[in-house]
């Protein structure tokens, strides 16, 4: 008497006894773990997943071995990726890793991208867990049900801060967590070095300064809008913001828990002054804590903040002079006079603080052009 077959229509395979099933359509026995459907492995009562089969032969490690082989696929078990010098598992019936092309690719015209879980689409066009907050077409972030805007993910390890915590410490970017630049000599030890995420040479393991100054080939340096403004507004107010007793440039204010920078911050022994080019205007985000992280430090000093908006119906630049050709920016038609402006604001602004006047805390003083 022959092997019985599955008993499912078009199944080809052999019913596994008592059952009258395959493997892969829940015959033999089952895996033993709560919530687990597959199938026990040989004489264990759990699956490949949860333990069972034969045990990778690495120290300490737990999980099944792969193929023929004595190890799991982390140490080296199981058929590798035939791309040279590469040392990962080969996935699914290809000779690839993922990142070499294995496994299932993404069904969206043009992307070459590996398939998540079940489905036929990569993370970016559509596939896997989605985000479950209501109108977020994003991909939920590890074990939660929402991507990291929404409280997904890894948080940050400081008291009461939701933002996401940043690989491979425990902490977000404003309280010094992600990567950080290896040229700890060229930092304020009390600030801590910047992040070295904003530039596209991250294996240098430099922040964006000491890569510019270590590696100047790599770079093309076209002066920003509020590198001219700052320039303008220092040689305008010479006089007036000498008598500071300190300057701080583009770099986070002593005191301040926030990696956040004002591009000015002048400290008068009356008050102190801080300067914002505020690219954007309205359209940049205000939350009610902003201010108070960034200057955290002088709740209880008087100050002024003057947030600058060079891009509205008169811009102060344009991109690539007036001709509108190439990438710097220089100013425009509008400059002189806006310039005058501001250079009146802030003459108000630093009699004010050095003057006789008092109030609490700190005041947002606005020129958007």
């Amino acid at each position: 008497m022959g092997r019985r077959h599955c008993i499912i229509v078009d199944c080809t395979r052999y019913a596994i006894r008592p059952t009258n099933h395959c493997i892969g359509h829940g015959g033999g026995s089952r895996c033993t773990t709560l919530g687990c459907l597959l199938g026990a492995q040989r004489s264990t009562k759990h699956c490949v997943r949860h333990g069972g089969g034969r045990q990778c032969m690495f120290v300490g490690c737990t999980r099944s071995t792969q193929g023929s082989t004595e190890h799991c696929i982390g140490h080296g078990g199981g058929r590798r990726c035939i791309t040279m010098g590469c040392t990962r598992g080969a996935k699914s019936f290809s000779e690839h890793c993922k990142g070499h092309g294995g496994g299932r690719r993404c069904m969206f015209v043009g992307c070459t991208r590996s398939a998540v879980d079940q489905g036929c689409l990569c993370v970016g066009h559509g596939g896997g867990r989605r985000c479950t907050t209501t109108g977020c077409t994003r991909s939920a972030v590890g074990p939660t049900d929402n991507c990291k805007t929404h409280g997904g993910g890894r948080r940050c390890a400081i008291t009461d801060c939701a933002r996401s915590a940043q690989w491979p410490t425990g902490l977000c970017v404003e309280h010094h967590g992600g990567k950080r630049c290896s040229n700890l000599l060229a930092h304020p030890v009390s600030f801590g070095p910047p992040d070295t995420l904003y530039h596209a040479d991250r294996a240098a393991g430099l922040c964006f300064g000491c890569h510019m100054h270590q590696l100047p080939e790599k770079h093309i340096w076209y002066p920003r809008r509020e590198q001219l403004l700052v320039a303008e507004i220092q040689r305008r107010l010479s006089i007036e913001l000498e008598k500071a007793t300190t300057l701080v440039h583009d770099c986070p204010i002593q005191g301040s828990c926030a990696m956040v920078r004002p591009d000015l911050f002048y400290d008068f022994l009356q008050g102190w002054l801080s300067i914002e080019c505020d690219e954007g205007g309205e359209a940049h985000t205000e939350t009610a804590n902003k201010y108070d992280t960034i200057y955290h430090g002088l709740a209880n000093r008087r100050g002024l903040i003057l947030r600058i908006n060079p891009d509205g119906p008169q811009p102060l630049f344009v991109k690539g002079g007036l001709a509108g050709q190439g990438k710097a920016y220089s100013a425009s038609m509008h400059f002189s006079s806006k310039m005058e402006m501001i250079e009146q604001k802030l003459k108000q602004m630093i009699g004010r603080i050095l003057g006789a006047e008092t109030w609490d805390g700190f005041e947002v003083v606005k020129l958007f052009f």
